[in-house]
Order: structure tokens, then sequence, then C-alpha cells
């Protein structure tokens, strides 16, 4: 099992093999990808503790990189990356839905954060669409 202090290690690992200079757009887009890419190798070992404690830390380095973005697709694609790290791993779909229409707010033609944002919007709908069936009794 990988614990916090594992994580913190991991962190400090991962951040120290990027090249780029420490604090800019690219030092923290590498940070977060490979804190992503952690996160998501702990599924394998069931850890949903660390896993959740990999994508928490995940976005620490995805909102700083946000402020720096270059251009509105790399900041789109931060904000995909959010949405599916919220969605998937922190189990907090409000917080996926935001990310994801931002994704598309800033560069339209991400049609992953699209189709994400729509899946999401759906199953709003059908929940919605059951509550009102349950609470007039049909």
């Amino acid at each position: 099992m990988v614990g916090g202090g594992q994580i913190a290690a991991a962190e400090a690992l991962l951040t120290g093999q990027s090249h780029a200079q420490p604090q800019s757009f690219a030092w923290n887009q590498d940070a977060a990808r490979n804190l992503t890419r952690l996160t998501i190798s702990l599924g394998a070992d069931h850890n949903l503790t660390a896993q959740r404690a990999a994508a928490t830390r995940a976005l620490v380095y995805i909102i700083a990189a946000e402020s720096a973005a270059p251009q509105a697709s790399a900041l789109s694609n931060l904000r995909l990356t959010e949405g599916m790290l919220q969605e998937r791993y922190l189990a907090n779909p409000v917080a996926a839905k935001v990310a994801y229409q931002s994704a598309v707010s800033a560069d339209a033609r991400n049609t992953l954060a699209a189709a994400a944002l729509g899946r999401l919007q759906k199953i709003d709908e059908n929940n919605n669409a059951r509550m009102a069936r349950k609470s007039t009794g049909g």
C-alpha cells in the first residue's frame, strides 16, 4: 500500500524530473501530467486513498499551470484533465462539470471536454427526470 508520505516522496521525485524552469507553466504541466499518471496507475493496486491523494496533488499543479497557460488550447486541456480527476478519482461531478465547461469555453474545439460535459449533463437530466417521477408518484 502507498501512503501519504509515499505520495509526497513520489511528488518530489516526479517534479524533480522536469527539465523546465521550476514554477513555470511547463514545470507545473509536467508535474500535473506525472501525478495524473501516478493517480491512474494506483488504480491497479486498488489503493483509493493514495489515488485520491495523488489526484489532489495533481490538481495543485494544474491550477498553477492554468494561470500561466500560453494559449487557449493548453488551458482547455488542463481543465479537461482537472475535470477527469474530479469526476473519476475525487467523486466530485459538480466540480468536474465546471472544469469541462471551462475547457469548452477556453477552446470550443476540445471535443473530449464537450463530450464529457454532455455526458454529465445527460446524467443530470436523467436523475432530475427520475426524481420528478418519484415526487409525482409515477
